[in-house]
């Protein structure tokens, strides 16, 4: 009679290097997904810091309400105080404001002209991960996105007195 040996040859550390071998792979999906994540956080807060400035923007206000004179670098510190206070740097947000249908500032302007309110933030103040992304162009490497950016636009909406005349007396 031949007797088998019932149980297989030792195969111990085989779960070991099957880890080392896919553990890399899991990690960079990982942290990818992290970073992809980041990224459409930092665009969000971006286009709600640009909605805040445009609302600023459209107020045309002058002053405060205790009566202090409001700056022109108003609807740039609202935007960096909104990126700050969502947990991002916020000293290289940069606030382009553009008169699309007069030349005056946003605190002169006539009621109903068009703004437009352009938020950037540079991409470095935004990524955990510290390595580049290029993209191949006949050989040459370029960098992809540097800067994220969010537009709005607005009307203005200051508050032009209306002065009504009137001839005639009322019995």
């Amino acid at each position: 009679m031949i007797h088998r040996k019932l149980t297989s040859p030792r195969r111990s550390g085989v779960a070991a290097v099957e880890a080392a071998v896919c553990m890399p792979a899991v990690f960079a999906i990982l942290i990818g997904l992290m970073e992809g994540g980041r990224l459409v956080e930092a665009q969000q807060v971006l286009n709600n810091a640009a909605r805040e400035a445009g609302r600023a923007v459209a107020s045309g206000r002058t002053q405060d309400s205790a009566g202090n004179t409001i700056p022109l670098t108003y609807p740039q510190t609202v935007a960096q105080n909104y990126v700050g206070n969502a947990g991002f740097p916020s000293v290289r947000v940069t606030t382009t404001l553009t008169n699309k249908t007069g030349a005056a500032d946003w605190q002169n302007c006539n009621q109903l002209d068009r703004w437009e309110v352009i938020v950037t933030m540079p991409f470095d103040d935004v990524r955990w991960v510290f390595v580049d992304l290029f993209d191949t162009n006949w050989g040459k490497y370029q960098k992809l996105a540097t800067t994220l950016s969010a537009t709005s636009d607005w009307y203005s909406m200051r508050n032009i007195p209306i002065v009504v005349t009137s001839d005639t007396a009322h019995n």
